[in-house]
């Protein structure tokens, strides 16, 4: 029994590994939001960070295209840069940038604190109940620094966002360019 046994052990799990491949494509879950992320195990480079924005702040969530109402810079008193964005519909975003400058590529994938993406959307019709997604607890992201002196920050992102229930959101070709005061 000996015998057969591990070799059928063996030709199951080959079957198990050849029907999981899928050929270097990043799809944690074709029908998931998830599947619009950068391959974690191959982010983004430095020149790959090619895309226009739009105003002062945009991104894509989930492959459709939002602009803010208005952003604003900020220096906190640890001199991390924090930039905030609004939308009308209820949309807020907050980007967490601890030492990063100009020219530079920085991680924000999961547990990634010094670089970090908060979003937040209306989950009803009332302003009070909003859903919170955080890039530190994605699989990836990533930001490129354009600008960051003492007039202008500027900067393109992306990162996977996830919430408390394990829901994605995919937020990419992400840009800012805010005049800082």
């Amino acid at each position: 029994m000996k015998k057969t046994f591990l070799p059928a052990l063996l030709f199951v799990s080959m079957c198990f590994a050849l029907i999981a491949c899928s050929n270097g494509e990043y799809s944690a879950n074709p029908g998931g939001n998830g599947n619009g992320s950068v391959n974690p195990l191959k982010p983004l480079t430095a020149s790959e960070f090619n895309w226009a924005g739009v105003g002062k702040f945009s991104v894509k969530i989930n492959g459709s295209l939002v602009s803010s109402d208005s952003a604003y810079w900020m220096l906190d008193t640890s001199g991390a840069n924090r930039v905030f964005a609004w939308m009308k519909d209820g949309k807020y975003f907050h980007l967490y940038l601890k030492d990063t400058y100009t020219g530079n590529l920085y991680n924000m994938g999961f547990k990634q604190y010094l670089t970090a993406c908060h979003y937040q959307a209306k989950t009803d019709t009332s302003a009070t109940v909003f859903d919170a997604y955080q890039s530190v607890l994605g699989n990836s992201g990533g930001i490129y620094i354009n600008r960051n002196d003492s007039a202008v920050m500027e900067a393109r992102f992306y990162c996977q966002t996830i919430n408390a229930r394990n829901e994605v959101v995919n937020l990419s070709e992400g840009y800012f360019k805010i005049d800082k005061f």
